[in-house]
Order: C-alpha cells, then sequence, then structure tokens
C-alpha cells in the first residue's frame, strides 16, 4: 500500500470513528430526553391523580412498616390479619383518644379567635397607621385588588362539605388499599421477583423488599418515640409557661416534627404569634417560641443525629429537597410521605446496586 493509500485509509478511519460518536452522543441525548418525558408525563400524572395517589402511597407505606410485625406474630403462630387488625385497632385508639384530649384546646382557641385579634392589635397598634398606609398605597396601584366578601351560613356549610367529601373519600380509599396491600402483600413479593429471569436478580429482588420493610419499620419506630418525647416535653413547657393547652401544643409538635426541617419552623412561628397574644408582654410573649426553639435544637442536633444518624445516613439536602418536591405535589400529607419515600428509595437504591465501594487513600 502506498502512501497515499495509507492516508486516505487513516483519513476514513478517522471519519468513521466521528461518525460513530456522533451515533453515540445523539443515542445517550434520545435516551435522556425519553427518560424527561417519562418523568414530566409521571409527575403530572401523580399530580392530575392526587386524590388517588396519595391515599394508596400512604397504604403502601404502612403496609410496608406492618408487614414484619406480622411476619414476625406468626413465629409465634398468631395469623398475620389477626395482627393487622389489633394494630390498627390500637392506633386508632391512641388516635381517638389524643383528639378527644386535644379537642377541647382547639375548641376554645378557635372561640377566642376575636378576642385574641383584639389583643394582638392593641399590643402593635403602634404598625396599625403604617400598615393602613401601604394598604392605601397597594389600592391605588391595584384598584378592586382588596376585596372583602361575606358569606353567609349556607355558604360556609357548603364549602365545609366540600372540603369534608373528598377527605372521606381519600379516607375509603386509604383504608382498602393498605388492607388489600397487607393481604396480597408476600404474593406481590413473589410475583415481583418471578418477573426476573436470573437467580441473583430475583434474590435481590427479595433482599430490598424485606430491607424496605426492616429500614421503614425502624425509622418509624424511632422518629414516633423521639417525636413523643418532644411532644411531651414541649407539652410540659407550655403548661408550666401558662400558654394554656398544653395538650394540643404537644400534640402539634410531636406531629409537625415529622416534617424534617420544615415542621419545627412553622411550629416556631405559630408559637411566637401565640406567645404575642396570650402571655403578658413582649418578652414573656416571645418565651414559648424560645423554648420550643431550644428543644427542638437540641433534638435535631443532638439526639436525632445520634439515634438516627446511626441507622440511616441520608444526604439533608436531599431531605429537603423531597419535603419540598412533595409539599409541591400533594399538600401537607405528601410531606409527611417525603422522608418514608426517601428512605424507600435510598434502600431500593442500596440493595439493588452493586456492592462496590469505593476506597478513599489513606
Amino acid at each position: 500500500m502506498n502512501p497515499a493509500e495509507r492516508e486516505a485509509a487513516r483519513e476514513q478511519a478517522g471519519a468513521d470513528a466521528v461518525s460513530r460518536g456522533e451515533r453515540d452522543l445523539l443515542r445517550r441525548l434520545a435516551d435522556a430526553s425519553l427518560i424527561g418525558l417519562f418523568a414530566f408525563a409521571l409527575i403530572a400524572a401523580l399530580s392530575y391523580s392526587k386524590a388517588i395517589a396519595l391515599p394508596l402511597a400512604a397504604g403502601a407505606l404502612i403496609g410496608l412498616i406492618l408487614g414484619p410485625t406480622a411476619d414476625r406474630m406468626r413465629d409465634y403462630g398468631v395469623p398475620p390479619f389477626v395482627t393487622y387488625s389489633a394494630v390498627l385497632l390500637l392506633l386508632g385508639g391512641v388516635l381517638t383518644a389524643v383528639i378527644s384530649a386535644v379537642a377541647p384546646a382547639i375548641s376554645d382557641w378557635i372561640a377566642r379567635a376575636p378576642e385574641l385579634a383584639r389583643t394582638l392589635q392593641e399590643k402593635f397598634s403602634f404598625l396599625q397607621q403604617p400598615l393602613e398606609r401601604l394598604l392605601q398605597i397597594g389600592a391605588q396601584q391595584t384598584p378592586g385588588a382588596v376585596v372583602v366578601q361575606e358569606k353567609d351560613s349556607a355558604k360556609m356549610l357548603a364549602g365545609a362539605l366540600a372540603m369534608a367529601t373528598p377527605a372521606f373519600t381519600q379516607l375509603i380509599v386509604f383504608v382498602f388499599s393498605l388492607v388489600f396491600f397487607l393481604a396480597g402483600r408476600v404474593e406481590f413479593r413473589n410475583r415481583l421477583a418471578m418477573r426476573f429471569h436470573e437467580r441473583e436478580d430475583r434474590l435481590a429482588v427479595l433482599r430490598a423488599f424485606s430491607g424496605i420493610e426492616t429500614s421503614l419499620l425502624r425509622y418509624f419506630a424511632v422518629v414516633t418515640t423521639i417525636n413523643a418525647i418532644l411532644g411531651l416535653l414541649t407539652g410540659l413547657a407550655m403548661w408550666a409557661l401558662g400558654m394554656g393547652g398544653p395538650l394540643a401544643w404537644g400534640f402539634v409538635a410531636f406531629v409537625l416534627n415529622f416534617l424534617p426541617l420544615v415542621g419545627p419552623v412553622i411550629l416556631k412561628a405559630t408559637l411566637l404569634v401565640a406567645g404575642l397574644v396570650v402571655m403578658p408582654g413582649v418578652a414573656w410573649g416571645v418565651a414559648p417560641a424560645l423554648v420550643y426553639a431550644l428543644l427542638a435544637l437540641v433534638e435535631s442536633n443532638y439526639v436525632t443525629p445520634r439515634i438516627v444518624g446511626s441507622r440511616f445516613t441520608i444526604n439533608p439536602f436531599l431531605v429537603f429537597l423531597s419535603v419540598m418536591f412533595w409539599s409541591w405535589l400533594w399538600g401537607f400529607f405528601g410531606a409527611l410521605l417525603a422522608m418514608p419515600l426517601v428512605v424507600v428509595a435510598t434502600t431500593a437504591i442500596d440493595e439493588l446496586r452493586p456492592h462496590i465501594k469505593p476506597r478513599l487513600p489513606g
């Protein structure tokens, strides 16, 4: 082969390599586009089907938490449906008792709302003129923006029924999804594993399913215990400060602490406003929020990292993104499911991906 032919062959090989590289790039771009379109369609479907998807997801998560308990009780000869029924009745009884104890305090706060509003207005009367001036400026710039409409009792009742009906429907969907998931949990796990042909893949799916159940149960038990202690201490602190309704404040602290990062901020702001209304003077008014902030600071920076961190290693930024995303998609109850969904995703990835951990130098 003469030099000219060799040069032509090299140019042809280079052109073929460039062509292959362009085809690979286009293929990757096409795959990324398909994944992006699928993700967009999935998010839109989850948002559009919130009324059904939210209770279904909640029922599946609760079913994954209750599954290991039934397996352990089965070893002692207790049928699974007996275990499920006992646990659900226990949870329902505890929830009913707590709501019955908290409801009078909440009703009292609602009944005193006009009085509390007048008290707050008196304490911050020095801000009345600047706020009125700002409202006048805003009304001049956007005429008709501030419109107050009176609603009669019939319209308010209709609005309340309109809100209660979807909530009742979602509760029914949640209960049935939980019952049917628990009834077919083992069969669902086995069928999911049998979708794969290789034995190693089937074992990986079974390990992932078992790992998800164990992780969710441990997370729920540990976090519920920590939140219950925080709620108890918050209620005692509010009782000592004379805030009124210590059971209500403790219950709210218990529930909101299931919202990582966001829940404590909401309660601090609520306690600040309530303290300024109820307590005499500004100094005593900020005391409830400061006491709760101290309790939440110790819990979030010392107790939870030492207890939960030894069992779960999750990036805080990932937790924040999950809370923001599911809050945007499904509202308050979506935020409650954010952390369990992160636990499910991280556990599944850890169990299914190859266990190849890079070794750092030194």
